[in-house]
């Protein structure tokens, strides 16, 4: 299926992935596409949850051409 992942900015990017990935996968996309090194300075959110390591995308719900956010975390606030 395919998602979009919408940055901080606004910017969107596509993926391919299937509902059994896991979270991990997705997020190793989202670094190489990127060129963020640390996992720890972003989250990924759809439908008002964070997707977390361990979890399927499936486990959230998300759909063919579903939409997720990246958030970027402040850190030192």
């Amino acid at each position: 299926m395919q998602i979009t992942i919408r940055d901080y900015q606004g910017y969107r990017c596509c993926y391919e992935v299937k509902e059994t990935d896991n979270v991990e996968i997705l997020k190793a996309m989202v670094e190489f596409k990127t060129g963020i090194t640390d996992r720890c300075s972003y989250r990924l959110v759809y439908g008002c949850k964070s997707l977390e390591d361990g979890h399927k995308i499936g486990d959230y719900n998300i759909r063919n051409m579903s939409t997720i956010d990246m958030f970027i975390n402040m850190t030192g606030c």
